[in-house]
């Protein structure tokens, strides 16, 4: 492996990280305040780039586009799903 993908591998592994803690924090919420927070779309994310990463090593290709392209994609799930939690848990309506 190349510095650069073992760089970003390492920002996938945080981001995927990054959007367990977001599911916690989703779940806390939701048992404390009772309102529907939807934890599990946090995490379905973080499970279906973890796959498409195992599939990748596994079809023995490496980790070249494929894990630039799961990075992007991570990095657009965590921000969504981090901006909805935020204005979900602010009382944001539009």
């Amino acid at each position: 492996m190349e510095g650069s993908q073992l760089a970003l591998l390492a920002a996938v592994v945080c981001e995927l990280i990054l959007l367990a803690f977001i599911f916690c924090i989703a779940r806390f919420y939701e048992l404390k305040f009772r309102e529907k927070t939807f934890p599990l779309s946090f995490l379905a994310p973080a499970l279906v780039f973890l796959g498409a990463m195992a599939f990748a090593l596994y079809a023995g290709s490496g980790l070249g586009w494929e894990l630039l392209i799961t990075n992007a994609c991570t990095l657009l799930a965590l921000a969504t799903s981090g901006l909805l939690l935020y204005r979900k848990m602010m009382g944001v309506s539009r």
